[in-house]
């Protein structure tokens, strides 16, 4: 099994693990903000049930991680600077997608809790241990 394999394999069984775990965003379980992917796996049930428009509402870019994928697949009758430029333009997108989102008060998908964070509880409750 080539390397992509392995790794797109355990990345899969963390995922997985996680879901059994009842946590559905590591990034966001931790520090309780939405990470950049957040609203991917609910995008693609949404299109898998025909609601086109609902997966653009829960990510507006479910729709390249395929392309990725095929571009990390076809990486090799590449040139390695055309690879790095479609990388560079996609890691772009993400980030603009993901700040804009951020800033959106309407935005019920990427939200800042930090609350909920277990960084945050871990945070505050050994600082009442201190406290006291």
């Amino acid at each position: 099994m080539s390397n992509f394999g392995k790794c797109f394999i355990t990345i899969l069984a963390f995922y997985v693990l996680l879901a059994f775990l009842g946590i559905g965003c590591p990034i966001r379980f931790i520090t309780g903000i939405s990470c950049a992917g957040c609203g991917m796996t609910r995008a693609y049930v949404a299109l898998l049930h025909g609601r086109v428009l609902q997966a653009f509402h829960y990510h507006p870019l479910f729709w390249v991680v395929p392309l990725v994928g095929l571009l990390l697949w076809k990486r090799k009758q590449l040139p390695e600077k055309v690879f790095q430029n479609i990388l560079g333009v996609v890691i772009g997108m993400f980030l603009l997608v993901y700040v804009i989102r951020l800033v959106d008060c309407n935005d019920t998908v990427v939200t800042i809790d930090i609350k909920h964070g277990i960084f945050f509880q871990i945070v505050t409750y050994f600082g009442m241990i201190i406290k006291d």
